[in-house]
């Protein structure tokens, strides 16, 4: 698929199937994140894989918070069949710079995702429980950025509306 064509197919998923991502097109997804350019090359970024029960750990985490959209993203997290954390050092994550580049390295993730034909979703909300996360990880020196969804979907996705050239560009 070409780039262009690419960037305009890509998806937010939020429902997955029980098909498997391989281990393999996790490596490949995250190679597409390794590579990314970053401010002043610093490449401030570490990727946690999860599956199975430790994954399912992440969403009782979220379930705790007895928030009505803190739970509907832990059902994603079920769901979803890996869950990458990307996470930065404690020291970096009031850098503008490296927060920038962490945002890139996401998107080349999810760019790469879908390219193979793998679902994924952006998920922020998973941060409204980071400390709790990285204790559960045992990973206190770092600051979770964000969470990766990836698996497979069914049917059709959905686009949705985005504003026009003349909203965005400034006069």
């Amino acid at each position: 698929m070409e780039f262009k064509d690419l960037i305009k197919a890509r998806r937010s998923v939020r429902h997955f199937n029980n098909e498997k991502v391989s281990d393999e097109e996790v490596l490949q997804i995250i190679e597409a994140g390794r590579i990314c350019q970053s401010a002043r090359n610093r490449q401030p970024w570490y990727i946690k894989v999860l599956r199975g029960d430790e994954k399912n750990k992440i969403a009782d985490l979220m379930d705790k918070k007895n928030d009505s959209s803190i739970s509907f993203n832990a059902n994603m997290v079920r769901e979803c069949n890996v869950l990458l954390l990307v996470l930065t050092d404690n020291e970096y994550k009031d850098s503008v710079s490296d927060l920038v580049s962490l945002g890139a390295m996401i998107e080349h993730l999810c760019l790469a995702s879908f390219d193979i034909g793998i679902g994924c979703l952006w998920n922020r909300i998973i941060c409204q429980c980071d400390q709790e996360i990285v204790e559960y990880l045992h990973l206190e020196s770092k600051y979770l950025v964000s969470g990766v969804l990836l698996g497979h979907y069914d049917g059709e996705l959905k686009v949705r509306p985005r504003k026009s050239l003349e909203e965005i560009i400034l006069k």
